[in-house]
């Protein structure tokens, strides 16, 4: 990052900061503590009606006796102490006995109760009593009984817990001598008692505890000084008007916000409207300040700002700066810790300090001296120019919230701030270039190199990102003739390139309209990547290969236990995957539906169980995670059934503490300490090991050998065009060759007639040099012969030579020169024609050799274009054209591979299941730490990275709203873990996924920014006043939706139909709508680019009644005209919940089930008038009592935001809106973007009825979108 995108990122990062100081964690209890006689806070909301603090009086059981199992709850184990014990002392919060206790009273009356069972005598009873009332002396120096006020210690109950075991041995009595502490609380400030226990195993001198002196612990009150948001609200609308005026679509849009989140208040039971901390502090169960738990919200200081700031309509650079007030946070803490300490003299008469009991008075002059010194008391309020004397305070001055925190570590507050806040924070003060690779794209001005799909006309960016070779190795077991649509595919295939290193963006976006198949993509991605950590886990040679140094660690919450784990090897993390959302519902739906066993095809189904029958604990411990599934149903309120069954151990819905306390009760006690504990032995294991790697590994060459032969094709089908120009080219070169081996043959013939000719002048030639070697010869032997009678008488010879014989002598020699000469030329002839013999020889050779080196060359061309030929009529047969966005599956796809692919990840699930068992020990070590990591905050930031780590090898998929990210994943740093999914990200705030995506290598966000908006409380006019105070020229996408950030940073996609926004790879197959559902939402928020699969309309017929069997009425508008006269204050128009009462009457009178009924409403006044006639048409017409049809019209009927997500059959739009004019504002809102919309008319799978007003509606600019396809039926009234 340059200089400027590092002070970008820094003043994105302050400005989600300061939005966030206003955005403080809502109160969820709202069990009060009156401090005064008024009582005027609402009647949804418990209040102390005692003058008696909830502190005051408490008293405590310590049930002390032999159990059967100890690792039973504590509430189990309570109950059974309640029949089994031996001792009960009772004590107050300063362990001191409220009632006298007997040890020998006791003793005796137990021994005499087992004395029938046991076979003891008198005799051995009263031996037992003197040997137990000896060693119970020896620790209590007091007469018996011990009277009221004596002090309980540690060593006199280890003194009976001694006792109860000898007791125990003696009668014959097994198990585990527990003694369990239970204090008995106001049940208004807690659900169940809160229990601790402590143990004493055979042949232990110690205990073994839960945590540290039970006895002396104290729990905490937590003590929360409310104010009331709604009030900081109105302010913050009253200072957006200073800022500039609100349009009317802006003002309306701004109250149903907050209508909105009101409900969802009230139906969390918050009578007093939304309430947020001004400061938290905690009071123990002996009623004594706990010191360093007093907290000051960021959100008290940033109201605080807002309030006392009198420059509007401008603020100074970096506003709110809540800094200011950091001196008086200083004194209200130093005053907190030293308020209620009574001043005494100690023997020597020196000062000291003891906390007293708190009172309501000490409570409201802690309240008195922080208001004002953080300037929230009365005065300075009412002198802001934002006050309200309609409003009043923020303050609740006359109540404090109290609730009990059993076990909390979090002493000054844990979270009361933004869930956001400390994250944002943290990145923002350790600096960009701290920044993990996706928040540094995250943040980023500029973005990669764009490959636009609009513009790829040849289809050859998509046709190259998913051929064969890029296509994953695993896939989701669905039914090998069902595939992804290409879009999809092409998704998954880019996703893939990210986790090998081949793609560079560590952000991808992918926009999924409704029913586009966002969540089967997601599936394909959890398989690859537990493939790909398949792969390196079968390269060990055994699983104890998987951890590396044995290490000890200690919560510093509770030093008494100390957890053995062991590190990882690095090869086998970087596949973590952290599904999360703003939505809760969408984020547990994901992780929820992953291990369901309707999630899978019946033919992996019957797969996995004709090959893992023998499994232990099933395959993938699927017994663990349906008793797992099945325990947070229950919690949930749904019955369990066989159809809540798993079929593998694939995912966790954690986050918030209620969700991690469901999950673990099951997992810990029955996967940890259960089954990983009790394993079979080593050689068995390895052998398991082995064959899981043998199969795993024969799953990976059988996907292979199908690739290849995929690849083989595709690359075949591909070069078609090249093959039929090789194929000519083929061709024409024969043809030359064939001239060539023409011209050739007759320069061969040319040679060999030559070659005869020469042959035969050769022939003469040494005919007639044979000749004229004889003729030499006779001629050199005549003139011998001559010159031998010479040499015999040389004298005569020189002086008595005659002329004859001079001329005879002259004659031979001239004979003999001339058969020289003649010797000569022959020889000369016959060596030419030779040597042109040999020349015109060697030529023909040269020819002989090019005549075969054409005829070879010749016959490899023929076969080069044989096999061409052949490829080419393979090529025409194979026929795959190249994909596009919108085909609805890859050509090359086929059931066999589907087959292939789906065993790698089902046999990569059984390689990991055989790496748990294989080494069960470290897994169980580990995994209990695990367990202690997410219930405590006490661990070191190694130690939870390794549990974690190692939970992930277990579970693969963890859940989470973004809400949880920050206290869950606490410790966890700069890409720690490997992947974030993010589902429904066009809801969420930008800013919500920050801290996630800090802590992950890879990030994948799946939305659609057409569908509904984050909700964001601040008004539009102060985002745009806190981005200028923060440097922010503008509001662009920063303070829209994470999916949009994410679109930015995606390579491959296209632009919107204003050219203004990039969508990140969209998805436009759509298979869940009918017509007209899908046209309308196509066209009206998509601009036609979705394409439909599937008939136009699939059956609905009622399933019963006077019409079974008949199609429902056709989608179509209910027009309800208004009234004359027609007045109301709100949307809600009693007309219209008439004709929907009526039509939903015929519905439910026909068979047709409410669960498939949805009723929407876009305002939430409305949404309240549909939701009780939904209850009434049910009552009427099913016969169903008020509480269920309440329920079930809470489910069903609501405003857009509650049908998030969700579908059915059929579904009822309600418009409402006041009639003419004075609707128009509504109406307007409305309209002003097809989210609202889209969401609505998407929900319905086969039926879609608007009802409403159709003279005031049907010139919006979508609503008239609706009413042009929709037919127009008359109302029931009319």
């Amino acid at each position: 990052m340059g200089n400027d995108e590092q002070q970008h990122a820094i003043d994105v990062l302050s400005y989600w900061c300061a939005v966030e100081l206003f955005s403080p964690q809502n109160w969820r209890d709202n069990q009060l503590i009156a401090l005064s006689s008024s009582r005027n806070v609402g009647q949804r909301v418990s209040v102390s009606e005692q003058e008696r603090l909830p502190w005051d009086g408490i008293h405590a059981d310590l049930l002390i006796g032999p159990v059967n199992n100890e690792h039973r709850s504590y509430t189990n184990l309570y109950n059974d102490l309640q029949s089994r014990k031996i001792y009960r002392l009772q004590t107050d919060m300063n362990a001191r006995l409220t009632k006298p206790f007997s040890f020998a009273g006791d003793t005796e009356s137990w021994l005499r109760s087992q004395a029938f069972k046991s076979g003891l005598d008198e005799q051995a009873i009263t031996g037992l009593l003197e040997e137990t009332n000896q060693l119970w002396r020896g620790i209590v120096d007091q007469h018996e009984p011990l009277p009221v006020g004596t002090k309980l210690t540690d060593s006199m109950v280890l003194c009976l817990l001694r006792v109860v075991r000898e007791l125990a041995i003696k009668v014959r009595r097994r198990g585990v001598v527990c003694a369990v502490y239970c204090k008995d609380y106001d049940p208004r400030f807690v659900s169940s008692p809160v229990l601790r226990a402590v143990k004493l195993k055979r042949n232990r001198k110690t205990l073994e505890t839960y945590i540290d002196c039970p006895w002396l612990h104290h729990e905490r009150f937590r003590i929360a000084v409310g104010l009331r948001q709604d009030v900081v609200t109105n302010a913050l609308m009253t200072a957006a008007t200073l800022v500039r005026n609100l349009s009317s679509v802006e003002e309306i849009a701004q109250n149903e916000t907050m209508l909105e989140l009101a409900h969802r208040q009230y139906k969390r039971g918050g009578g007093l409207g939304v309430m947020a901390s001004l400061m938290e502090f905690c009071i123990g169960d002996d009623g004594r300040l706990v010191l360093g738990s007093l907290a000051i919200s960021q959100y008290a200081k940033a109201v605080s700002c807002l309030f006392n700031h009198r420059g509007w309509p401008d603020c100074p650079t970096g506003w709110p700066d809540i800094t200011e007030l950091n001196g008086a946070e200083n004194e209200i803490e130093s005053y907190f810790n030293t308020s209620v300490c009574k001043e005494l003299k100690d023997v020597q008469g020196r000062i000291k300090h003891e906390k007293r009991p708190v009172t309501k008075d000490d409570i409201r002059e802690l309240i008195r001296r922080t208001t004002n010194l953080m300037r929230l008391d009365d005065h300075s309020i009412s002198c802001s120019p934002l006050f309200s004397p309609q409003d009043g305070s923020p303050l609740m001055h006359n109540y404090v919230n109290c609730h009990l925190e059993a076990n909390s570590e979090y002493l000054n507050g844990g979270l009361i701030d933004s869930f956001f806040l400390d994250d944002l924070e943290k990145l923002h003060n350790d600096g960009p270039n701290n920044f993990s690779r996706p928040v540094r794209s995250y943040l980023s001005m500029s973005h990669p190199r764009r490959f636009n799909l609009a513009e790829d006309s040849k289809g050859l960016l998509v046709d190259g990102a998913v051929k064969p070779s890029n296509m994953p190795i695993g896939r989701w077991p669905s039914a090998s003739n069902q595939f992804q649509s290409v879009g999809q595919q092409f998704a998954i295939n880019q996703i893939r390139a990210v986790a090998e290193g081949i793609c560079g963006s560590p952000l991808l976006g992918v926009n999924g309209p409704p029913g586009t198949g966002k969540t089967t993509l997601l599936k394909d991605v959890v398989a690859e990547i537990i493939v790909a950590r398949a792969k390196r886990l079968a390269k060990l040679q055994q699983p104890d290969d998987i951890f590396k140094q044995q290490r000890y660690a200690t919560n510093i919450f509770d030093r008494r236990k100390s957890y053995e784990y062991w590190t990882l090897d690095p090869s086998v993390t970087g596949f973590e995957i952290v599904v999360a959302s703003s939505n809760n519902k969408a984020v547990e739906n994901v992780s929820q539906d992953l291990p369901r066993a309707d999630a899978i095809d019946s033919e992996w189904e019957s797969y996995i169980e004709s090959m893992w029958k023998q499994a232990p604990r099933g395959f993938d411990f699927r017994d663990i995670a349906t008793l797992i599934f099945n325990s947070q149903d229950k919690h949930n309120g749904s019955k369990p059934s066989n159809t809540h069954s798993s079929w593998a151990l694939i995912s966790a819905v954690l986050g918030n503490r209620r969700n991690k306390k469901r999950f673990l009760g099951s997992f810990k006690d029955e996967f940890v300490y259960n089954f990983l504990k009790n394993l079979s032995t080593r050689t068995s294991v390895i052998d398991g090991w082995e064959e899981a790697k043998r199969g795993f590994n024969d799953a990976l060459k059988k996907e292979e050998r199908i690739r290849a032969q995929k690849v083989y094709e595709y690359n075949l089908v591909r070069s078609y065009s090249d093959l039929c120009d090789q194929r000519s080219a083929l061709s024409a070169k024969l043809d030359e060759l064939k001239i060539m081996w023409h011209d050739l043959k007759v320069e061969q013939m040319q040679y060999e007639r030559q070659i005869t000719a020469v042959k035969e002048r050769l022939s003469k030639a040494k005919q007639a040099a044979d000749v004229a070697c004889a003729a030499q010869e006779q001629a050199e032997t005549a003139y011998e012969d001559h010159l031998s009678s010479c040499r015999e008488h040389p004298l005569k010879h020189f002086f008595q030579k005659t002329k004859e014989q001079q001329q005879d002598e002259r004659k031979k020699r001239t004979t003999l020169e001339k058969a020289w000469k003649k010797r000569g030329y022959c020889d000369a002839e016959v060596d030419a024609a030779s040597q042109e013999l040999s020349f015109l020889q060697d030529s023909l050779d040269d020819a002989r050799q090019d005549l075969e080196n054409c005829e070879k060359q010749a016959t490899d061309l023929f076969d080069q274009l044989t096999t061409v030929e052949r490829q080419i009529a393979e090529a025409k047969q194979i026929q795959w054209p190249r994909p596009d966005i919108g085909d609805d599956h890859v050509a090359w796809m086929d059931p066999e591979w589907s087959k292939a692919r789906t065993e790698v990840y089902i046999k990569a699930l059984a390689l990991h299941q055989q790496a748990v068992t294989g080494a069960a020990h470290q897994f169980m070590c580990n995994l209990s730490l695990a367990c202690a990591v997410m219930q405590s905050n006490g661990f070191t930031d190694d130690e939870r990275l390794v549990a974690w780590q190692t939970f992930f090898l277990v579970i693969p998929v963890v859940s989470s709203s973004f809400a949880s990210i920050s206290r869950m994943f606490s410790g966890i740093g700069k890409e720690a873990l490997g992947w974030a999914i993010v589902d429904e990200a066009g809801q969420a705030l930008p800013q919500a996924a920050a801290g996630l995506l800090q802590r992950v290598k890879h990030a994948v966000a799946v939305g659609d920014p057409m569908q509904l908006q984050p909700v964001d409380t601040m008004p539009k006019p102060m985002r745009e006043l806190l981005a200028s105070t923060h440097h922010l020229q503008r509001l662009g996408l920063e303070s829209e939706n994470m999916q949009a950030l994410v679109d930015y940073q995606t390579p491959c996609g296209l632009l919107d139909e204003t050219n203004d926004h990039w969508l990140g790879m969209p998805l436009v197959v759509h298979r869940r709508c009918d017509e007209p559902m899908f046209s309308i939402c196509n066209d009206m928020a998509y601009s036609g680019r979705m394409v439909r699969v599937g008939p136009e309309h699939q059956p609905c017929a009622y399933p019963s009644g006077p019409h079974a069997g008949d199609e429902l009425p056709a989608s179509c508008w209910y027009d309800v005209p208004p009234n004359s006269g027609e007045t109301g204050r709100t949307q809600w128009r009693p007309q219209e919940g008439r004709e929907l009462q009526k039509r939903l009457c015929g519905l439910f009178q026909g068979g047709i089930d409410p669960t498939n009924i949805l009723v929407i409403a876009p305002f939430r006044a409305v949404a309240n008038g549909v939701r009780d006639t939904f209850a009434d048409a049910l009552q009427q017409c099913t016969g169903c009592n008020r509480r269920e049809a309440d329920r079930l019209a809470s489910s069903q009927a609501g405003t857009v935001h509650t049908s998030q997500g969700r579908e059915a059959d059929v579904v009822f739009i309600v418009l409402g809106s006041r009639a003419g004019r004075r609707g128009e504002g509504s109406r307007l809102w409305v309209n002003g973007s097809p989210n609202l919309l889209n969401v609505a008319v998407s929900r319905a799978k086969r039926r879609v009825y608007v009802v409403g007003n159709l003279a005031d509606w049907k010139n919006g600019t979508y609503t008239s979108r609706i009413a042009k396809d929709l037919p127009v039926e008359a109302s029931a009234e009319n």
